[in-house]
């Protein structure tokens, strides 16, 4: 968890406003960089104290569950690791970039496998068959063509090896094949929660 993330639940958790005490150094910068950009927390001084309060709870909670959609007491105990920062963070791994868009790389076998929006239509199959890849643009901006939905199961796979050699997968895989190298893109992740994409998400970390 970020220290800013540990400092805003700390904060939110007390029914009263809290010392700078009861924080430590790098917590006090975050909440003042975070007060500075959303005012939705003060630092005031009292005497020679500086107090931190909550203006706005509610919006400070719900900044929260954005940043960690479940918690730790919901996930099931035999939950793998990377799964589990998946719910927690939602992140597999640390390092996150900051690019406006994705690219959804994946492969289909079937010619009933459909990706639509209002304006298009693409069977991933058929571009496999030509070019060993399909592959989406996906934006940060919803008004950029992210209508996209599909009609079969996307299964995420973060080791190249079985994203290039696919005879590991069961013979009536019906479904898109997705290659994210190890790493959830936050543009990725924003947009699977923008809208229903489809009815079954899986990840698969493998070796």
């Amino acid at each position: 968890m970020s220290t800013l993330s540990e400092a805003l639940k700390h904060l939110v958790s007390s029914d009263q406003p809290l010392m700078a005490s009861a924080f430590t150094s790098g917590q006090k910068k975050c909440l003042e960089q975070f007060a500075r950009e959303t005012r939705l927390i003060e630092l005031k001084k009292e005497g020679r104290a500086t107090i931190y309060q909550v203006i706005n709870r509610q919006s400070v909670v719900n900044y929260l569950r954005r940043l960690h959609p479940l918690d730790e007491a919901s996930l099931p105990d035999n939950l793998p690791t990377r799964s589990r920062n998946i719910g927690r963070e939602r992140n597999s791994k640390t390092g996150q970039t900051g690019h406006d868009c994705w690219y959804l790389l994946m492969k289909s076998w079937d010619a009933d496998v459909v990706w639509q929006n209002a304006n298009d239509r693409m069977q991933p199959s058929e571009l496999t068959a030509r070019y060993g890849v399909a592959a989406l643009q996906i934006n940060v901006e919803p008004s950029l063509g992210q209508g996209w939905q599909c009609n079969r199961p996307l299964l995420l796979v973060e080791n190249q090896a079985l994203f290039d050699q696919c005879d590991w997968l069961p013979q009536d895989f019906k479904g898109c094949l997705v290659y994210y190298a190890g790493q959830l893109s936050e543009v990725l992740l924003h947009w699977l929660a923008e809208q229903k994409r489809t009815d079954e998400v899986i990840f698969f970390s493998g070796l």
